[in-house]
């Protein structure tokens, strides 16, 4: 029940200005504002955040209050298994799908439009990442099919850990692209 909370209050859709000290790669700017359970994180949040979000961030008492909340329900964040970044439409995102103290696993999102100001930040539950089969462990990684070999084709997703790779939720799916 918890999480819904964290994830209701974050699933709020944030504008704030590239220009509000959100300098250097999607990567360092993601990391700066996606630690929610540390009260600088949520202070680089609100100093970007659109007055609709800063207001709720204030009425919780402010970004340190807020984080504090953050910290009582998940803990602090201990461990981050892997970070996404991509560009899709116009849109770049950024992912962190990191541990808590509390909580196995939780995925932060955030996104940034064409002009570089964050249109959203969400962060939920979410499995850790399981160990990928090492090769050679009986696992086939040969389609039973002919795969494209004519043309240009975008991989969507492909790793080995579930921010990569939403198939490795499903075992016998591990292994499985989607080509575009």
């Amino acid at each position: 029940m918890y999480y819904s909370t964290i994830a209701a209050v974050m699933a709020v859709t944030v504008t704030a200005a590239a220009s509000a000290g959100q300098t250097g790669s999607i990567t360092e700017r993601g990391r700066a504002v996606s630690d929610w359970s540390s009260a600088e994180s949520v202070s680089a949040l609100a100093a970007a955040a659109s007055p609709d979000l800063k207001a709720k961030i204030d009425a919780g008492g402010g970004p340190a209050a807020f984080s504090a909340a953050v910290d009582a329900q998940m803990g602090k964040q201990t461990n981050v298994f892997d970070e996404v970044e991509m560009a899709v439409n116009g849109l770049t995102f950024y992912q962190r799908l990191a541990a808590y103290e509390r909580t196995p696993a939780a995925m932060t999102t955030i996104v940034w439009d064409d002009k570089g100001t964050v249109a959203a930040a969400t962060v939920q539950p979410s499995s850790p990442p399981p160990p990928a089969p090492a090769a050679g462990t009986g696992v086939s990684v040969r389609p039973p099919f002919a795969t494209p070999r004519a043309g240009t084709w975008f991989t969507f997703w492909g790793g080995r850990n579930l921010a990569r790779n939403y198939h490795m939720a499903a075992p016998a799916q591990t292994y499985a692209f989607d080509l575009l």
